[in-house]
């Protein structure tokens, strides 16, 4: 029978696996220790996780959602859990039951950028656009550092400008196009800086950091 340093050996493999792109053949294993032990798991995380936001990845978001479940019912705690559940419903676009998945996250663990960050596009399908700002801004306040200045923030930031377009909150959407195309040309790319000044000046308004 193998045992618990079999499961660690897999798991490290298949982390290896998925860093070097080979998904198919991560699930595949994922799949065979899965068979064996439903509840494997590597440190505060499981298997089951695992496999779960590899299947979102490939956008398979009903096996996602049957992983995030599994996840949630030997760790209800977790707040990983719940925000892949979140990703799978919207996915699904059950948008209601997604935005009720990502408050349980960030009951579990408050201010987490990407719970804010998936709940405001869950938010905006169901046409709350100042939750989902407010959200947006969450998800920039608490930002991790590392991500400063990353296409992650740039992201947040048009996608929030084009929230604030929808309700003519012209001087708030002109803000955030000028900080997303200053922070793509901090990086480098001035191609997403120019397409975001001209899609700013198409709306009649300047982005030019």
């Amino acid at each position: 029978m193998k045992g618990p340093e079999h499961e660690e050996a897999t798991l490290q493999r298949v982390l290896e696996q998925i860093a070097a792109g080979a998904v198919d053949d991560a699930v595949a294993a994922l799949d065979a220790l899965l068979r064996a032990d439903p509840t494997c798991r590597q440190g505060e995380s499981t298997a089951a996780l695992l496999r779960g936001l590899l299947h979102l990845q490939r956008g398979d978001f009903a096996a996602g959602l049957a992983d995030a479940l599994a996840h949630i019912a030997m760790h209800p705690e977790d707040p990983a859990g719940w925000l892949a559940m979140g990703r799978a419903r919207a996915g699904l676009r059950d948008f209601e039951r997604a935005e009720r998945a990502f408050g349980e996250a960030l009951a579990r663990r408050p201010g987490w950028s990407d719970a804010h960050w998936h709940r405001a596009a869950t938010r905006a399908a169901l046409h709350d656009l100042g939750g989902a700002v407010e959200d947006l801004d969450q998800a920039l306040l608490h930002l991790a550092p590392h991500a400063e200045g990353t296409a992650r923030e740039a992201r947040i930031c048009e996608m929030r400008a084009q929230l604030r377009l929808m309700a003519d909150d012209h001087d708030g959407a002109r803000g955030d196009f000028i900080r997303a195309a200053a922070v793509w040309a901090s990086r480098g790319r001035l191609d997403q800086r120019d397409r975001l000044i001209a899609m700013a000046r198409d709306l009649g308004l300047t982005a030019s950091p």
